[in-house]
């Protein structure tokens, strides 16, 4: 067992513990070590910061937002926001996605309460992790990503949420004791790539990654994971996949995918998209049971309505959406009503929300 430091006597929280020999981390300053290997982190800008050394492996990097914290610390997050999104193909889009905290709205489906801790797998804007912070006792902010930790922690300051730890740190690693939490989230990142430090075309630390996150939730805890799907009805029918933006390429084996990203970006194809099954299969291994999967309408990043994956609403959801896309025509109604007959029509979903519980 975790020995007991005065943060956990007091705010009956967690304590940091060290993700390979799962004792508590001594906190000496802006020191945090671990007695029994030795490995150390530090707490930088009020941040745990777990990419420091020894086993504590290198973070990847998104592209730097220094500028953006800094108008963010002066001017305010959401002008830092406002300025990020303007940057982008699509500015209204992208400025949604990082202020909107209805990217939280799945919460009103889990027996969330007010003396719930959360662990926020890859927390990012902060968006998800403020929602939840609004109505549970405690969140864990986990992100690879400096910068935007940093963003996030702006942000929460400025909101007057104060119910927040922030671990800069490795989904792999989290440095928290088993059975700690009662809900996690994993929303919109597993599939894109950005923890496989040496990963091949066929091999991910995903099951890793699920295994690290199962073993923090206590019995009966919750996994809400948002996953884009390989098989989605946009894909097959010819539109880019982001982030490679090309045609086709989620459908075929990482092999080939990658000859196909090599050859027309000259970068390795880093995503790792899956299939209903391959996804289901993935959570099963990891130990996750009882799983509700749902189809998020109009997509799983951003949805405004859940429906049960396997309900008829689904289906004629499917249809309907189907039915104003530009590629539609007669083969493709054609294959729309044999699907449908079948019942595996939701199968070709643009995303899935999956609520993976921890018997």
């Amino acid at each position: 067992m975790p020995e007991e430091t005065p943060l956990q006597t007091k705010q009956e929280l967690p304590v940091l513990t060290c993700p390979h020999c799962r004792i508590a981390l001594h906190i000496d300053d802006s020191i945090i070590l671990c007695p029994e290997c030795n490995s150390r982190a530090s707490i930088q800008a009020g941040i745990n910061n777990f990419f420091v050394s020894g086993k504590f492996s290198a973070a990847q990097s998104d592209p730097p937002l220094n500028d953006f914290n800094r108008i963010a610390s002066t001017q305010g997050w959401q002008t830092a926001a406002e300025k990020i999104a303007s940057n982008s193909p699509n500015p209204v889009h992208l400025l949604e996605y990082i202020t909107s905290e209805a990217r939280a709205d799945f919460r009103f489906l889990l027996p969330v309460t007010q003396e719930d801790i959360v662990l926020d797998v890859c927390g990012g804007w902060g968006n998800i992790t403020a929602a939840f912070a609004r109505t549970c006792k405690h969140v864990f902010s986990l992100d690879s990503s400096w910068d935007k930790m940093v963003f996030s922690s702006i942000r929460s300051s400025q909101q007057g949420l104060d119910n927040i730890t922030y671990l800069h740190a490795h989904p792999a690693l989290i440095p928290l004791p088993q059975a700690s939490c009662q809900i996690a989230v994993l929303a919109d990142t597993l599939e894109c790539g950005f923890w496989q430090e040496a990963a091949t075309n066929s091999q991910t630390n995903h099951p890793q990654i699920l295994s690290s996150i199962r073993d923090k939730l206590v019995p009966g805890g919750c996994l809400y994971l948002g996953i884009e799907n390989r098989y989605s009805y946009k894909y097959l029918l010819g539109g880019k996949a982001p982030p490679s933006n090309l045609r086709f390429i989620s459908l075929l084996p990482r092999s080939l995918a990658n000859r196909y990203s090599q050859l027309l970006r000259d970068v390795d194809y880093q995503e790792v998209a899956y299939s209903l099954g391959g996804i289901t299969n993935l959570l099963r291994q990891a130990g996750f049971s009882n799983l509700k999967v749902y189809y998020p309408i109009p997509a799983y990043p951003k949805f405004r309505f859940l429906a049960d994956l396997n309900s008829k609403a689904a289906t004629a959801l499917m249809i309907s959406r189907l039915r104003v896309h530009l590629g539609f025509n007669r083969s493709l109604y054609l294959f729309s009503k044999i699907a449908s007959a079948l019942g595996i029509l939701p199968w070709f979903a643009p995303g899935f929300s999956i609520f993976a519980y921890k018997e």
